[in-house]
């Protein structure tokens, strides 16, 4: 869904990564197997630029709360376990 080396406000989203904010405020993330640490950050401000980084927080079961207006959330998922070691990033468009 997006081009490595591009800033997230030049990334390609296709509707299967965007969501409408009037579906919901909140999202739960999860990968499996489960990763061992999961870095959440928005970028807002301007809807064609998006060049404010806000990091995010998610609570205990893995679910942020999603920020207002036109934002693109990229996810950092990381794991350390025998079986499994490395990270994935990947993002989603949030518009209203």
């Amino acid at each position: 869904p997006h081009c490595d080396g591009c800033c997230p406000s030049q990334w390609g989203l296709g509707e299967d990564q965007t969501i409408k904010r009037f579906v919901t405020d909140k999202v739960t993330l999860s990968t499996s197997p489960q990763a061992d640490e999961i870095t959440v950050t928005a970028y807002t401000g301007d809807p064609k630029l998006l060049d404010q980084e806000v990091p995010v927080e998610l609570d205990e079961q893995g679910t942020l709360e999603l920020l207002d207006g036109t934002c693109i959330y990229v996810v950092t998922a990381v794991w350390n376990g025998d079986a499994y070691q490395g990270s994935a990033t990947y993002g989603f468009l949030v518009t209203d």
